[in-house]
């Protein structure tokens, strides 16, 4: 359902939110689903002169269960981003983990604590 617009409007008629579904896409070799919302808040919903157009978008991986991609854009504080990079979906090298052989399990309970 790429692009797939909803909307909410609050009762008060401050602010302003769309909702958009996109298709699924790639990132780092791992396919997502992503979603934006829009809010734009109105002429003194914040005692603002102008209007205020925030983005948040998303991705979602269902395979790693964890966002791979993520963008807020808002005029007031600025754009941040965060992805997920360098994804390796091999299986890791068993030997992390073998207890190494000197491994020694110490009990640290102060005395009396117990």
């Amino acid at each position: 359902m790429d692009g797939a617009v909803g909307g909410i409007g609050m009762a008060n008629g401050h602010f302003h939110t769309t909702y958009e579904v996109f298709a699924t896409r790639m990132f780092e070799g791992v396919p997502a689903e992503g979603k934006r919302i829009t809010t734009t808040l109105e002429i003194g919903a914040l005692g603002n002169d102008h209007e205020i157009v925030v983005e948040d978008e998303s991705w979602f991986s269902s395979q790693l269960h964890v966002l791979v991609y993520a963008r807020v854009s808002d005029p007031r504080i600025g754009t941040t981003v965060n992805k997920l990079v360098d994804v390796n979906l091999a299986e890791p090298d068993p030997k992390l983990f073998i207890v190494p052989p000197d491994f020694v399990i110490e009990d640290r309970t102060p005395m009396g604590a117990q």
